[in-house]
């Protein structure tokens, strides 16, 4: 109080010396708080609150719709914000070949390179002799490509509760390793992850967008394996599941994957095959390594790829959560967007042929370069087709 009055009579001492007009200040404020208020009412009345109370009670939303649209509306320009730089994720591990799985990475990450123009953040899990091998081929990178890249190198390895498990799966290799993103990438809240080797044949923008399509409650893109209609080589999976979603490219929103509560299996009540609801006593927990090492542990004994199994059971408990990617990225020998070593293409010549002229890519005449795989790729998708 006394702070107060010293400041009140120094305020009037100017005042009286004509140093400051109080009735001038008084003026200016009384003005001010007038235009604000003005302003707050004209806004109010240019955007009004949609008021529903007018409307039949059949056209009246639902108040599930109007979370919806205002959660559209709160995501739209929040996501745009978020999405503008991208997040790829490669693992460069597991190779019994030496130095094949950098090289693998390489031509991925070229290849990802070469088709966007959105800044990218290259996330590496490696091994530390492969460190050297990877400087030494980014080094080559002009600086027209560099100055839009960044590149982030992580070691591969499982969280300590996995080697709990470790009869499960072999915890040498990393395998695993991209199901426990959401917890080691902790502040990346969006990524792309893709098996190394696999070449982007167009942008990566084209799947990065899908992020602005999904649903509230999708957290998770995924690629069937195969078609409706498509016979699948492996019918004990069939017996299964239903719906079978691969793991060489996943699009990850992680924020929503660590906060999302996933129903998982933790016992059998009745028969092994096929797996339902009924058959399985279920719980709810968030995506953490318990989760994933408790339907790993549960079924081990029909694992037959231990990653794609493991995505797949907890797709079939959740189907809410997944977004189905289109099958233009590669569940069929038709793949627009995407080539793994692994497609089913009759000619596997293809794939080296591909490789090598994305390892041949000159970056400094992008324009020319780009003309030539895309119309290369072209042919080759309308030959297939035939």
């Amino acid at each position: 109080m006394e702070s107060w009055r010293n400041f009140r009579n120094e305020v009037y001492d100017l005042d009286r010396r004509e140093l400051i007009s109080l009735s001038s200040l008084k003026q200016w404020a009384f003005s001010i708080v007038l235009a604000i208020l003005v302003f707050m009412y004209t806004w109010k009345w240019a955007f009004p609150k949609p008021n529903y109370d007018h409307y039949p009670e059949a056209l009246r939303p639902s108040d599930a719709q109007i979370r919806q649209h205002e959660f559209a509306l709160r995501m739209g320009i929040g996501r745009r914000m978020q999405l503008k730089e991208m997040n790829i994720v490669v693992f460069a591990c597991e190779s019994h070949v030496q130095n094949d799985a950098a090289h693998d990475a390489l031509v991925t990450m070229k290849s990802a390179a070469i088709f966007t123009s959105k800044i990218v953040h290259f996330h590496i899990f490696t091994e530390d002799r492969l460190y050297h091998i990877f400087m030494a081929e980014l080094d080559k990178w002009p600086n027209n490509i560099k100055h839009r890249v960044a590149f982030h190198f992580h070691h591969a390895t499982y969280p300590e509760s996995i080697f709990q498990l470790n009869n499960s799966f072999d915890t040498s290799s990393c395998q695993l390793s991209f199901l426990f993103l959401p917890n080691i990438l902790s502040k990346l809240e969006h990524v792309i992850y893709v098996k190394s080797g696999s070449i982007f044949l167009t942008s990566p923008d084209t799947l990065w967008a899908n992020l602005l399509d999904y649903t509230e409650r999708n957290a998770i893109s995924l690629l069937p394996l195969y078609e409706k209609g498509q016979s699948s080589k492996k019918q004990e999976n069939d017996q299964v599941i239903q719906q079978i979603f691969h793991s060489d490219i996943m699009l990850f929103d992680m924020a929503r994957i660590r906060e999302t509560v996933f129903e998982i299996p933790i016992q059998k009540q009745g028969n092994d095959f096929p797996i339902t609801r009924e058959n399985y006593k279920t719980i709810k927990t968030t995506w953490q390594p318990y989760m994933l090492l408790t339907v790993c542990k549960l079924f081990e004994n029909w694992f037959n790829s231990p990653a794609k199994d493991i995505l797949n059971i907890i797709a079939f408990f959740n189907p809410d959560v997944v977004n189905q990617l289109p099958c233009s990225w590669g569940c069929n020998n038709t793949s627009q967007y995407l080539l793994t070593p692994h497609n089913n293409i009759a000619d596997k010549q293809f794939y080296n042929r591909v490789r090598c002229l994305v390892n041949a890519v000159d970056f400094r005449n992008m324009s020319s370069t780009v003309l030539k795989l895309e119309s290369f790729f072209l042919k080759w998708y309308n030959h297939a087709l035939c």
